[in-house]
């Protein structure tokens, strides 16, 4: 059946590689798809980039925000909203794909009605589009040859402690199984993409291939390397155990724990000026209205323990 995949580009100044993802959406060898471009209030050259797509036959919808939202999760879920397809693709703004990217991975979805998400291989490639890495390097013997798996299973063997889908351009999902009233998305500043994927396949299955389909740009100033210099990640990193623990996708206790003493010591051990801590406190509250209390009540019971 030849589906209708809507593909959403998310961009901020990228310029720089605006051409060059655009081009390998249009010349992809599966053709049944409309492009969606948001552009998220740039100030470098995007813009000028854009309008040379307008009026392409696959160009559906050009939207600028005049302020920039803050977040590429509500940039996500503006470009799902407008998508017509039953089959959405993240073609993030500075990455691009091989031809057969859609036709190799729409296949693979569509070959059962159970599966809400499949990812390919990427590499991994510098500011200058030369190739540096086969993503697949990075995963372990399960990951060279193709599957289908459950996606709490998935999630039990390979999620539930870290984002191994490190690409939202190498992923196409059914637009059904998004949770677009899921507003918690938008709040997470580092890891919404990991909670989205864990909400994907829950109640569904994972496809996976493993031929290097995505070029994946890595670069100083992506937020993937920003990430891994702040704090507040921890925050949002607890949130996905406490989900996953709830939903009772795998049971996490010990892990959890751990996870609370280690943020119960960030916050009260460390040397932090207080308007650290008050943000960090602030940006606990919004995934947890009680876990200040439950690491107050941790450090308490340390204290009683080391002073016994």
């Amino acid at each position: 059946m030849d589906i209708t995949v809507s593909v959403i580009l998310p961009n901020y100044n990228h310029g720089k590689f605006l051409s060059q993802r655009i081009e390998s959406i249009l010349y992809q060898t599966y053709t049944n798809f409309e492009l969606i471009i948001l552009d998220d209030a740039s100030t470098d050259d995007s813009a000028s980039i854009i309008e040379k797509y307008r009026g392409h036959e696959k160009v559906c919808t050009i939207v600028y925000n005049e302020r920039n939202s803050g977040s590429t999760f509500k940039q996500w879920e503006k470009g799902i909203k407008l998508a017509k397809g039953e089959l959405i693709w993240i073609a993030e703004s500075d990455d691009y794909a091989d031809p057969t990217f859609l036709e190799q991975t729409t296949k693979a979805i569509l070959s059962s009605e159970d599966i809400n998400l499949c990812f390919a291989q990427s590499y991994r490639v510098n500011s200058k589009s030369e190739i540096k890495e086969n993503c697949l390097n990075w995963y372990g013997k399960d990951f060279k040859a193709p599957f289908i798996i459950e996606g709490k299973d998935y999630i039990k063997k390979y999620l539930w402690d870290a984002n191994t889908i490190y690409n939202a351009s190498a992923v196409l999902f059914r637009k059904k199984a998004y949770p677009i009233n899921d507003k918690t998305i938008c709040e997470l500043k580092f890891v919404g993409d990991w909670f989205v994927y864990i909400k994907l396949i829950e109640h569904g299955k994972l496809a996976y291939l493993p031929e290097p389909l995505n070029y994946f740009r890595f670069h100083e100033s992506s937020v993937t390397t920003k990430f891994n210099n702040g704090k507040l990640h921890l925050f949002e990193n607890y949130f996905i155990l406490k989900y996953i623990s709830e939903q009772r996708l795998y049971d996490l206790k010990e892990k959890y724990n751990t996870r609370l003493n280690y943020l119960a010591g960030l916050i009260l051990t460390r040397n932090l000026s207080f308007s650290e801590v008050r943000k960090m406190i602030n940006y606990a509250i919004k995934f947890d209205p009680y876990l200040i209390l439950r690491l107050l009540s941790i450090r308490v019971k340390l204290l009683f323990k080391k002073a016994s």
